[in-house]
């Protein structure tokens, strides 16, 4: 289930609702910050759970410029470097891009909970996706976090069914 984000309270995991605010504190009223957002010191408490895509060409298409350890770790598989269209789980790379087009489209934040079956567990996932500006103030870059399970610190397991 998508939803668009335009207050912290919206957002029920208070990870995702601090990286929101800071993403907010970082743009202007209209404007979403720029990549240079994107601060690994300053955005280390979700490191492991951030993912960077580069929005590419035209038609427009995602490129991972970045998958955190934390999401490699679960499906066993690291994206940086490829595009969204190689994401080998079909049901998966669906629902990443209709949240990215979203996130795109619309400027603003989205989220999305889910659940996941990866790896003979079923895992449920709080995301949020948001824009960053280039140069020319159009979106070339989404960051998104993606955690895993209910909101505990790190070292998440699965729910085998």
């Amino acid at each position: 289930m998508h939803s668009q984000v335009t207050d912290p309270r919206d957002i029920e995991d208070m990870r995702l609702a601090w990286l929101y605010r800071t993403w907010r504190a970082a743009g202007s009223d209209n404007t979403p910050p720029s990549r240079s957002f994107v601060d690994p010191l300053a955005l280390a408490p979700l490191l492991g759970s951030i993912v960077l895509f580069d929005v590419v060409g035209s038609p427009r298409r995602f490129r991972y410029r970045l998958m955190g350890t934390d999401i490699a770790d679960h499906p066993g598989f690291d994206l940086t470097g490829k595009l969204l269209e190689d994401h080998p789980v079909a049901a998966h790379r669906d629902a990443i891009g209709a949240l990215l087009s979203k996130v795109v489209e619309t400027r603003q934040g989205w989220q999305a909970r889910t659940e996941r079956i990866i790896a003979g567990g079923s895992w449920p996932t709080h995301a949020l996706a948001l824009p960053l500006v280039g140069p020319d103030k159009a979106i070339d870059c989404v960051i998104a976090a993606q955690l895993f399970g209910p909101e505990t610190p790190w070292g998440h397991t699965p729910h085998r069914r």
